[in-house]
C-alpha cells in the first residue's frame, strides 16, 4: 500500500498552493469556447422567415468561430401575423438543450421574455416610398370598434338594419381595442343615426373602467320596397301592403332585382306568398289577371293586316301582356299565345301553322 505523508515543509506547500492557483486561472481562460459565447434576450423581436432563429430573438456575442456555428440555429416555426409568441429564457434554454447544447455554458442576459412578431416584407416599387403596413392590432381594433357601434345602432333603432359603419380606432387605445370584449357599451349618436355621428366607448381593462370618444360615419344600405305583412299569390297589391326598409345583407334578392319605389309596385298581382319583411323581387309580381286557368276565351289569329277571330281555352292564367299557353277549338291545337285584353288573346299566323 502506497503512503502519502503529509507536507511538513511550509516553503514547498506554499509554491504547490501557488501552482494550483495558477492552474484554475489557466483553465478558466482555455477552458471549453463555448463559455465565452453571451446571449442577451431582447424584449422584443420580428422574425421575417418561417423559422425563429436564435439570433432572431437574442444579440450574441462571442467569437467569429461560435458565432458562425449558432447564430441560425432554428429554434421552432415562427407564429403568425395575427399571433405573436412570447419565449422565455426558460423556453430558449430548453430548445437549445434539445440540439445538443449545454445552455448552462452560456452567459445570459437582457430580458427575462421576448414576444416575437411575424412581419411580411413586400418590396415596394422603386418610385414609391415605403410607409409600413397599419399594425394587426390597430386594424382589428378598428374593426371592433365598427361592429359595437353596429350593434348598438340595431338596438337604438330596434331593427336587424345592416349599419354600415366607418370609425377610426383612436391610435393610444389600439392595444385595449385589440379585444372586442373590451368594449362593454356604447353611447351616444343621434336619431335618424347617419350622417357623422360622436359616440361614447365604455372600456373595461385591467387597469379598470375608461371611456372614449370615437367619430364615425355612419350610413345605410339602399331602401327597397318590402311587405308589411304576410300577402297572398294572386293578391292585387295596394298601397297600405307595402313599407321601405334597408336591404339586408344577407337579402337573397339583390338590389337590381329589387324595387326602390312603391309605386312600381302598386296596382301589381303577386305571384307567390309573401312573408312579412319580405323584400318583393321583380319575379314576384305581374300585370293583375284577366284570364283564369281552364277558361274560355277569345283568340285573335293575326296575319298582316287580317284578322281572324275563333275560340280557345286558356291552361294558364295571365295578365296583359304575359305569354300564356292555350289551345285553339274545335282542333285542340295547343299554342303560345300573348294576352290583350279581359278574356282575349293574340297569336300571329306563323303560330297555328
Amino acid at each position: 500500500m502506497i503512503q502519502f505523508s503529509p507536507l511538513r515543509n511550509p516553503v514547498r506547500l506554499a509554491s504547490l498552493m501557488v501552482c494550483l492557483v495558477l492552474t484554475i486561472s489557466c483553465l478558466g481562460r482555455c477552458g471549453d469556447p463555448m463559455t465565452a459565447l453571451r446571449i442577451s434576450v431582447r424584449s422584443e423581436a420580428k422574425c421575417k422567415e418561417n423559422l425563429i432563429k436564435l439570433s432572431d430573438i437574442a444579440d450574441l456575442s462571442g467569437s467569429e468561430a461560435i458565432l458562425q456555428t449558432i447564430k441560425d440555429l432554428p429554434l421552432a416555426p415562427a407564429p403568425t401575423e395575427a399571433k405573436p409568441q412570447k419565449w422565455t429564457q426558460a423556453d430558449i434554454k430548453h430548445h437549445l438543450q434539445l440540439r445538443g447544447y449545454q445552455p448552462d455554458s452560456f452567459r445570459w442576459a437582457g430580458a427575462e421574455s421576448c414576444i416575437v412578431k411575424k412581419v411580411q416584407e413586400i418590396p415596394v416599387r422603386k418610385e414609391f416610398v415605403s410607409t409600413g403596413p397599419a399594425p394587426i392590432h390597430q386594424v382589428q381594433a378598428q374593426r371592433n370598434v365598427e361592429q359595437a357601434i353596429a350593434a348598438y345602432l340595431q338596438i337604438q333603432s330596434n331593427s336587424n338594419t345592416q349599419w354600415k359603419v366607418q370609425a377610426e380606432a383612436p391610435k393610444e387605445h389600439a392595444q385595449a381595442l385589440y379585444q372586442r370584449r373590451t368594449i362593454q357599451g356604447v353611447a351616444g349618436g343621434a336619431a335618424p343615426w347617419v350622417g357623422k355621428q360622436t359616440f361614447r366607448l365604455l372600456l373595461v381593462t385591467s387597469k379598470g373602467e375608461e371611456e372614449i370618444e370615437v367619430q364615425a360615419d355612419v350610413s345605410i344600405p339602399p331602401m327597397v320596397v318590402v311587405a308589411v305583412g304576410p300577402l297572398r299569390p294572386g293578391q292585387r297589391v295596394v298601397e297600405k301592403d307595402l313599407q321601405y326598409m334597408p336591404l339586408p345583407a344577407n337579402s337573397k334578392t339583390s338590389l337590381e332585382d329589387s324595387y326602390t319605389d312603391l309605386r312600381d309596385v302598386v296596382g301589381k298581382e303577386l305571384r307567390r306568398s309573401m312573408a312579412t319583411h319580405q323584400v318583393i323581387s321583380r319575379q314576384d309580381l305581374g300585370a293583375p289577371r284577366v284570364i283564369n286557368a281552364n277558361e274560355l276565351i277569345e283568340v285573335e289569329v293575326v296575319s298582316g293586316s287580317i284578322v281572324i277571330q275563333t275560340g280557345g281555352r286558356s291552361l294558364e292564367p295571365g295578365g296583359i301582356g304575359d305569354a300564356i299557353q292555350i289551345e285553339v277549338l274545335p282542333q285542340k291545337k295547343k299554342l303560345i299565345a300573348q294576352v290583350v285584353g279581359e278574356r282575349k288573346v293574340q297569336v300571329s299566323s306563323n303560330a297555328v301553322r
